[in-house]
């Protein structure tokens, strides 16, 4: 029925077939006549309907399905009749597979009968392998297909029943302009057929048109054809060796023949078909099908198929058996005893609002010694509920048992992974386009005295713990919830009016409850306003910039073109400088000038200068902001965007005098022979080069002004530059992130491609300092396979925008009624306000969130207790300082002498601070807010670290280590093991009076089967003390684990000499550490696994039991990220419905905008249709009822308890747990992977970001987080050190040791080893270091340090494998690093301390 791997054949020659949703084939209205194949399309539908239904009431289920194609008076219905000849070995096959599937069939009902009968657990795998076989072995008789045409028929469908097949028939009768709709690939070989609809899913279907099929692939209708005939078909088998793409060569070089018969014919002739074809085909029955479109009847056609009874027989048995179950279930269920009242009872934590995404987590039981539920202590703000009895659900985390059994039958077929040398990797040179010159320190003049604290006003000392603290943002709730908590728990005293008194406002007096609902109210209102005010005009400005880019980019285009064909012309090729110089002077010195308003301009710079520069550029723009709010200065591009965006908001030109003494200026040298000379960049007035903008925009009719520009300003409902003041900043961002910095991404990917051969090698891809950035960026984005988009377009959801307390309060100003209850407020202070002046300055006295408590969240309240505290969460984690405690806090970092410090300048020598005794915590508000009208979010000051400690602003001496401190930050980068770990002083340093045995380690790998796989190394004093296993006391015999495997061979001294051990699930039996009991081991228990290895008896009376010492953990992707695919599912289905008074859904309008990338992009023409469409989409993202925004917020809550709870069962392995400080007498080390990964469409993998989130919340515990190198640790066994074979995608096989093992709980064993060669001595594994060529390995120095090359062979380390890793103390493990940056930061142990905060994975 189908022709063998067309589809994606003919998708890999560029043919994409266009995409159709029902939708839009119900409104499609067409004269054309649809010819359906019902088997061919309908296939699985059918199974299930007539497998599960009667025969009448699956006829109607079918029927459903067919009327999603179209209507009884635009459709013919073609059913297939008997077996064809033709067909007769395809028949075979698929009869043969149906009796194998029914002999599994009666097999599984044995099984599942027996189950039954001896009341044995029924899983859903059974169900599910039993349904598996039933549709494998289901066939749709010629009687049914009968009975269903006559019911079709009573319908007043036309339906076809044929003689043979369907596809022959349909083809036969096909005229030319009909849809033919089937999913066999067959009908792409007749000849009649120009139109196929091919069904893939319930809503997509994929449209061939014929003619841009062949046009797209380059050959004829005829090639075509006889392509089908010479292909594997269900007719006759290709000539072996020769698929469609084989063939397809073959055929396109023939001569041009019009009959199909003879490019047959000559197929048959070519030499190279010749020789393969041994079998001497001739396909004659493929000719007669495709080209004769005839096929023979069988022998006896309505022959009884012989397994259609025995189908049905079984089919009837599963339905009995499913009865039977349940009948059994039901008495069971009558004769049930009640539960006994000790069953264990726990609170279960939940949020506090109902959350749709968030799974159902695994409770333990509650701990004897304090009744409490253990995860109650990770509660962030939700409060516990009433006593509940533990749920039954399904598990989330693969904490499978894996008991390590000594011998496993191999595997029938693996992929064994066998040595490969290691090779130094190469240096890399970059293509600059000028000779950079050596970069020269310019020393900056002396500022002026900084004030004295005693002398700063609020923006300033803001401004002063800018300086010294990071900002974050603290997410507090929705922005309803917040506002009704602060009205309605009387925080605004606005019921009592003061007196009035002349000039004051006067108040009337209302109901408290009435007016403090109003004033809610109104701060929503005004605060969505505001921010969809913003957003929009952000995207407005993106769109006028997108277009105009655009349309450069199709003049440069054009030009160049123009310029091709005219040198074609005169019989001359187009030089790389005539392009370049073409395309250059098609843009004006005004059109540059608005370029380099967008963007700075680029730069050839190396790889080392890329890294350092972009790291602190990216924290300066993630910073901008947020911080724009206290910027005294803006750049230019940020000037420019402001001015923009205020002028499409109020519609108000830039004022008359900011055009005064400014034109256009010449970015190009006029002297040609001057261009090594560099342009220097003035300063250009921002006003004018907005100017310039608009009457660009308004020339070619690209934008409409408001007013014209001799009419007089008016005065809009909030001040201009208060509202897209945030927004600006963030284009800034977004301009600066495409253009500048992806001009260099893009010169990196070209240089590649011509270093591959994929790009011509004359073509000039050098970053060319005479233009723009934007006109860069183009010219690279040309010459990549995959082009980018040429401008940043916001979607419809509404982004988060800032805004500090003055912007708040010029908001409230513009509302009679906040406008009131801020009078009254400053009334209070007796202060009287009458104009916005007046508000500012009294802002301004106040502390910073003064506006934030009283009118949108209610922070800093005091007196609570420490249930309430977990309540509130964040919000009572904030805390509000006067001016004078923000003077008293900063006063600790300056020295004695204030008159000294300038603002620019270090502190002083003789100061008495120490960074290393700092011991703040806590978050102090900074007095702005992120809100997307929905949610909102608190900006403060994190008092923990220390901007002064992080960029180095302090002596040498005096800052603290990195690995061991918070002062300095938490982030995300790890410093390598081998650059800290050098010498028997350095564990002596980090660890002092402790010994190495007793440092318990967790390593973490992140994979691709498992979010994170981790393995637990415990210390050997339990291993002492019980032989491998730690006594837990008070535990039933139920819960007894005594299970074994191999010891990995790693070091005869270290704990893995004794019985090691696996993990069963974390998730059905929760584990807890900790325990202050002095007889328990350091370690104890409070819940431990439950296993089917325990090999003691079973009794009443609770007896102590035994854990194994090491413990390992996966947690599964689709686990751990299931909330996020629930989303994506309700998000799918509420985009394909059509709302009530619409046309179209949200799918059909998505799915049919222009592209914004690739060769087909059409900027301009997608902003005309999105702007066609924009009102329905608005209304589904940002809609009234917030539809959309609850079900993301929910989502995302559900994430983060996702990431919460796999970092408690982490840490919990090692003693530890969310809300716990490492404590010191236990020594922990966390080692994480250095892999990288990330996807193709470039943005953060579910690894990353689950690493982002657990590295710093580790660090702020208290915890040393180490990066290990993960050479070999997925590839040899962490036993024997041999090389491992992958069975699938998440098990390995060793076939020395006859043992499975998990993929990323493998790799996290080998990394525990790597840090126990390092505790140890001071040295990485051998069996896990590289190989040269020459048998040394290239990582391994002596002790002393000199020779790099060790006395290691690649037999030793084969045979011997981890047993092999001891060697003198003292040894260090440095590796060749790949960049400057590594070599200089392992020079020595201090100055690697002091350096890590500019490590690198």
């Amino acid at each position: 029925m189908s022709l063998f791997d067309w589809f994606p054949f003919i998708r890999r020659k560029g043919y994409n077939p266009v995409e159709l949703y029902h939708v839009i084939i119900d409104n499609l209205s067409t004269t054309s006549r649809r010819r359906f194949d019902v088997l061919g399309s309908c296939f699985p539908a059918i199974r299930d309907a007539y497998s599960k239904h009667p025969q009448k009431e699956a006829h109607s289920v079918l029927q459903k399905q067919i009327e999603r194609f179209g209507k009884n008076n635009n459709m013919t219905l073609y059913l297939d009749g008997p077996q064809a000849v033709e067909k007769s070995a395809t028949a075979e096959t698929r009869e043969s597979k149906r009796q194998k599937a029914i002999e599994k069939l009666s097999g599984r009902l044995d099984t599942f009968e027996t189950r039954i009968d001896e009341g044995s657990r029924i899983r859903k795998q059974h169900y599910n392998d039993i349904k598996k076989d039933l549709g494998s072995s289901f066939y749709w008789s010629l009687d049914s297909r009968q009975d269903f045409a006559e019911h079709m028929r009573g319908q007043e469908w036309i339906v076809v029943v044929c003689d043979t097949e369907a596809d022959v028939k349909i083809a036969s009768d096909a005229q030319p302009g009909d849809i033919i709709i089937s999913g066999d690939s067959d009908m792409l070989g007749y000849a009649n057929i120009h139109t196929l609809w091919r069904p893939v899913s319930k809503t997509v279907i994929l449209a061939y048109f014929l003619p841009d099929v062949l046009r797209t692939i380059g050959l004829s209708r005829a090639q075509l054809t006889a392509l089908a005939v010479v292909s594997k078909n269900d007719y006759q088998r290709n000539i072996k060796g020769l698929g469609p793409a084989s063939n397809f060569g073959v055929i396109k070089r023939l001569p041009g023949l019009s009959d199909p018969r003879l490019i047959v014919a000559a197929y048959l002739s070519d030499p190279t078909i010749i020789m393969k074809n041994k079998q001497e085909a001739t396909f004659n029955d493929s000719i007669r099908v495709f080209l004769e479109m005839k096929q023979q009847q069988v022998m006896d056609p309505f022959r009884p198929n012989p397994t259609q009874a025995v189908y049905h027989a079984l089919q009837k048995r599963f339905l009995d058996l499913c009865q039977k179950r349940e009948s059994l279930n039901d008495v069971k269920g009558s004769e049930a005893q009640p539960r006994p009242v000790e069953e264990p009872i726990v609170r279960l934590r939940v949020p506090r609002s109902f959350n749709r995404y968030r799974p159902v987590e695994s409770p333990a039981n509650v701990a004897k010694d304090t009744g409490t539920h253990p995860m109650q202590s990770e509660d962030s703000g939700h409060p516990a509920l009433a006593r509940t009895r533990i749920p039954h659900h399904r598990e989330r985390f693969s904490f499978q048992e894996r008991t390590r059994k000594k011998a496993h039958a191999p595997p029938p077929r693996m992929k064994q992974f066998t040595l490969k040398y290691y090779r130094k990797p190469l240096e890399t040179t970059n293509s600059k386009s000028t000779p950079t010159k050596p970069k020269t320190s310019v020393k900056k003049a002396p500022s002026s005295a900084r004030k004295p604290l005693t002398e700063m006003k609020k923006v300033g000392l803001v401004r002063s713990l800018d300086w010294r603290h990071p900002s974050v943002s603290l997410e507090v709730g929705t922005l309803n919830a917040n506002t009704k908590r602060v009205f309605m728990s009387g925080c605004t005293s606005s019921t009592t009016p003061p007196p009035t008194t002349p000039g004051s406002i006067s108040l009337s007096p209302t109901t408290p409850s009435l007016l403090a609902s109003n004033l809610q109210r109104t701060v929503v209102e005004c605060l969505q306003e505001c921010s969809r005010l913003a957003a929009d005009k952000k995207r407005e400005a993106q769109r006028l910039i997108g277009v105009f880019v655009e349309t450069l980019r199709i003049r440069m285009d054009s030009a160049e073109e123009t310029l091709r064909i005219k040198l074609l012309a005169e019989k001359q090729t187009l030089t790389e400088e005539q392009r370049i110089k073409a395309r250059r002077d098609e843009i004006s010195d005004t059109e540059r000038q608005i370029l380099d308003h967008l963007s700075e301009r680029t730069k050839p710079k190396d790889e080392e200068e890329d890294e350092e520069e972009d790291e602190d550029e990216d924290a300066a723009d993630s910073k901008r902001q947020i911080n724009s709010d206290l910027d005294e200065k803006v750049s230019n591009q940020e000037g420019f965007l402001l001015a923009f965006l205020t002028f499409l908001y109020s519609g108000n030109y830039p004022r008359e005098r900011d055009l005064k003494g400014f034109g256009p200026r010449d970015f190009l040298p006029k002297d040609k022979g001057n261009d090594e000379d560099k342009v220097k960049n003035k300063k250009t007035n921002a006003g004018v080069v907005v100017n310039h903008l608009i009457d660009w925009l308004v020339a070619g009719h690209f934008y409409k002004p408001l007013r014209r520009r001799d009419e007089i300003g008016v005065k809009m409902s909030y001040t201009p530059t208060n509202l897209v003041r945030s927004v600006a900043g963030q284009l800034a961002v977004e301009f600066k992130k495409m253009y500048r910095n992806g001009t260099y991404e893009l010169h990196k990917k070209v240089q590649t491609m011509q270093q591959k051969g994929t790009l011509e090698a004359s073509i000039d891809i050098r970053i060319q300092e005479q233009i723009s950035a934007v006109e860069n960026f183009l010219s690279l984005n040309k010459h990549t396979n995959n082009s980018r988009r040429i401008v940043p377009i916001t979607t419809l959801q509404q982004p988060f925008v800032s805004f500090s307390e003055r912007e708040l309060g010029a908001f409230f100003w513009k509302r009679e009624v906040l406008k009131r209850n801020l009078c009254e407020l400053a009334l209070q202070d007796g202060t009287r306000l009458y104009s916005i002046d007046d508000l500012d300055s009294w802002i301004g006295s106040k502390e910073p969130g003064f506006i934030i408590k009283r009118f949108i969240c209610d922070v800093g309240s005091e007196g609570l207790t420490s249930r309430k505290k977990k309540k509130a969460g964040h919000r009572a984690a904030v805390r509000m300082w006067t001016l004078d405690d923000i003077r008293s806090h900063l006063q600790q970092f300056l020295p004695e002498d204030e008159k000294k410090v300038k603002a620019n300048a270090k502190v002083d020598k003789e100061d008495d601070f120490h960074p290393a005794m700092y011991k703040e915590k806590g978050y102090v508000l900074r007095g702005s807010i992120l809100t997307d009208g929905f949610r909102v979010k608190l900006q403060a000051f994190k008092l923990r670290e220390l901007k002064d400690v992080r960029y180095r602003r302090w002596r040498e001496d005096r800052l603290p280590p990195r690995l061991t401190s918070t002062v300095a930050g938490t982030d995300y980068y790890l410093q390598e093991i081998r650059n800290v770990l050098t010498c028997k002083e350095d564990i002596q340093r980090f660890w002092p009076g402790v010994d190495v045995k007793d440092i318990r380690t967790l390593t973490l790998d992140a994979g691709q089967a498992c979010v994170i796989g981790g393995f637990a190394h415990l210390p050997e004093e339990l291993a002492k003390k019980t032989k491998g296993k730690e006594i837990v006391k008070d535990l039933s015999p139920n819960d007894i684990v005594a299970s074994e495997h191999l010891a990995p061979a790693f070091v005869s001294t270290s704990p893995a000499s004794s019985s090691s051990t696996t993990a069963s699930s974390l998730t059905a039996h929760d584990t807890s550490f900790g325990s202050s009991s002095n007889d328990l081991t350091p370690l104890s228990i409070q819940n431990v696994f439950s296993s089917t290895t325990s090999a003691q008896p079973s009794t009443a009376s609770p007896v102590p039991s035994l854990r194994p010492v090491f413990f390992n953990l996966a947690v599964k992707t689709k686990a751990v990220y299931q909330p996020a695919f629930k989303f994506r599912r309700w998000a799918k289905s509420e985009k394909d419905s059509t709302p009530v008074g619409q046309d179209r859904s949200v799918t059909d309008i998505e799915t049919h905008l222009p592209p914004l990338r690739g060769p087909s992009s059409d900027v301009i023409n997608y902003i005309k249709e999105l702007e066609r469409v924009e009102e329905q989409l608005k209304g589904f993202y940002n809609g009234p009822d917030a539809k959309y925004k609850k079900h993301k917020c929910d989502m995302q809550r559900a994430i983060h308890g996702e990431f919460q709870l796999t970092a408690h069962r982490l840490l919990g392995i090692v003693g530890g747990g969310l809300g716990i400080r490492s404590d010191p007498s236990k020594p922990v080390i966390i080692g994480v992977g250095l892999g990288k990964f990330g996807t193709k469409s470039g943005l953060t993998s579910l690894h990353s970001t689950f690493l982002s989130y657990f590295i710093p919340l580790a660090r702020s515990l208290g915890y040393i987080v180490l990066g290990l190198n993960e050479y070999y640790t997925s590839k040899k066994c962490p036993a024997c050190g041999l090389f491992v074979a992958q069975v699938d995608l998440r098990r390995f096989f060793c076939s020395h040791c006859q043992v499975y093992h998990h993929r990323d709980i493998m790799a996290a064993e080998n990394m525990a080893n790597i840090i126990q060669g390092y505790l140890f001595d001071q040295q990485r594994p051998d069996y896990l270091h590289p190989i040269a060529p020459d048998g040394a390995m290239p990582w391994k120095q002596e002790p002393s340090g000199g020779s790099s090359k060790s006395s290691g062979t690649v037999g030793t380390t084969s045979t011997t494998g981890p047993t092999s890793t001891k060697t003198a103390a003292g040894g260090s493990t440095k590796a060749a690093p790949p960049s400057k940056r590594q070599r200089e930061r392992s020079s020595t142990v201090s100055s690697l301390e002091q350096s890590s905060s500019k490590a690198r994975k």
